[in-house]
């Protein structure tokens, strides 16, 4: 048995392509579509599959740090509004109503917080998926996927409008992380084969 020269991963002596990253496994092979076998076509696609997947996890991490910055920023803003507008002698609400109102501000500002560190769990969770999709890609993806899909529905469920917000870019993360999970498979399949074969 040898090692791929990319990543390390023990590929069959007569392979082309190692099937963990798709990389070719001897010196000087070059891609030639007419006399690929099936091995070399499955290591390719799982590859590409892969690296769909990762793409979609790390879009997903930007995003989410984005959606976490902003919400930190926001926090900060209400925290500095709400301690610089305290009540006024010229106000006409009573010290009850400002009292109810301070505190539902107070809450709002509790809440951000929360979400907002929420958020930067979410970040750090698809890093360390981006990293996981390397070594188990099945496991990665399914992961990454069902957090995807938990996130967006609970925050569907508080806003709905935001399901339909930015569809087209949801989709498309969504069908790399089953891009992902069809990758995993398949490298799965394979390497049943192999040991089978052994």
């Amino acid at each position: 048995m040898a090692s791929c020269p990319k990543c390390r991963a023990t590929v069959d002596e007569s392979a082309r392509f190692c099937l963990k990253c798709g990389a070719p496994a001897q010196a000087g092979v070059r891609a030639r579509p007419g006399r690929w076998s099936v091995t070399d076509l499955a290591a390719r696609k799982t590859a590409k599959y892969i690296a769909a997947a990762r793409t979609s996890v790390m879009v997903v991490a930007v995003l989410s740090a984005l959606g976490a910055w902003l919400f930190s920023d926001a926090v900060d803003h209400l925290e500095a509004r709400h301690m610089l507008t305290g009540p006024s002698l010229d106000d006409l609400i009573d010290q009850t109503e400002r009292a109810l109102a301070d505190a539902a501000e107070g809450d709002r500002i509790s809440t951000l917080r929360v979400i907002a560190r929420i958020q930067w769990g979410i970040v750090a969770a698809y890093v360390g998926l981006w990293f996981w999709l390397r070594r188990n890609p099945f496991a990665a993806s399914v992961t990454a996927a069902a957090i995807f899909v938990v996130v967006e529905l609970a925050a569907a469920l508080v806003h709905p409008p935001k399901l339909g917000m930015l569809l087209l870019l949801k989709l498309l993360i969504l069908a790399g992380l089953v891009n992902g999970v069809a990758a995993g498979l398949m490298l799965r399949k394979v390497e049943a084969h192999e040991r089978a074969d052994a």
